[in-house]
């Protein structure tokens, strides 16, 4: 009996009377702010929805590199200090690298697997990425060797036949390294730059545009490239690849996400 007497005097109680009803008032809160969120309209790209940052895509240009050692990353450790990674970080390309170490476009290096710049292979290889750019490099892996302008010739032709219309083709000649015969890398460039222009494909000339001149850009060897002289070789094709209007677009530039 004086129990029961004990909890009808709580239930009399204000101070407990107050505190179930904020209970309620809460769960009542609650409830209806679950309500509002479920049957709130969706935010329009309009007002305060403009304000929100968008991930960011980009344009990325699609570029096929048809080279040597260089282009296959000879003389650094990690491929993604190559030049054509180089480029690629600070151009925003997607590279699609058709690189065989010791080749050229008559030379078909020393492996067995190994083909000329001028293998249908390696041709189609360099379009299955529908490039929007081809770069051809090289080679001082031609040195000496004849044939050269024909086969130099060969290449550009047939790039040019199958890309589509609006795909930029550029050849861009040897260095000259330490170890390598200026005489003879100077043939291949005459040779390579003669076949261009006659292909209508612009020739960039890295030995009369002075790239790579220091003997410190170069391995021990003195033919390839060390990691500075890779990242040397990037900024100077960059360049001249603005200066000629062969870079298509601002790669760079960020679009909406879908």
């Amino acid at each position: 009996m004086a129990s029961t007497t004990r909890d009808r005097s709580r239930l009399s109680d204000p101070w407990f009377i107050f505190a179930g009803l904020t209970l309620l008032a809460c769960v009542v809160g609650i409830a209806y702010g679950v309500y509002v969120a479920a049957n709130r309209p969706a935010q329009s790209s309009e007002g305060l929805g403009a304000s929100i940052p968008q991930s960011r895509q980009y344009d990325y240009l699609n570029v096929s590199i048809i080279g040597d050692s260089y282009t296959d990353g000879a003389g650094v450790n990690n491929r993604g200090l190559a030049y054509t990674s180089r480029a690629a970080q600070s151009q925003c390309w997607e590279v699609n690298r058709v690189a065989q170490s010791g080749t050229g476009y008559t030379n078909p290096g020393s492996r067995d697997d190994s083909r000329p710049y001028t293998d249908p292979a390696r041709i189609r290889a360099a379009l299955a990425s529908n490039p929007q750019l081809i770069i051809v490099q090289g080679s001082i892996s031609d040195e000496k060797r004849s044939g050269l302008r024909d086969a130099a010739l060969t290449v550009f032709t047939a790039l040019r036949a199958q890309a589509p219309r609006e795909t930029k083709v550029v050849a861009v000649g040897p260095t000259t390294p330490p170890d390598a015969d200026p005489a003879a890398i100077g043939d291949v460039r005459d040779a390579i730059a003669s076949a261009a222009d006659e292909a209508g494909v612009p020739f960039i000339d890295p030995i009369q545009r002075g790239w790579l001149r220091d003997p410190g850009a170069y391995t021990p060897d003195g033919l390839y490239l060390n990691e500075s002289g890779h990242l040397q070789f990037a900024n100077d094709l960059v360049q001249a690849l603005l200066e000629t209007d062969l870079v298509v677009g601002d790669s760079c530039a960020p679009i909406p996400a879908s």
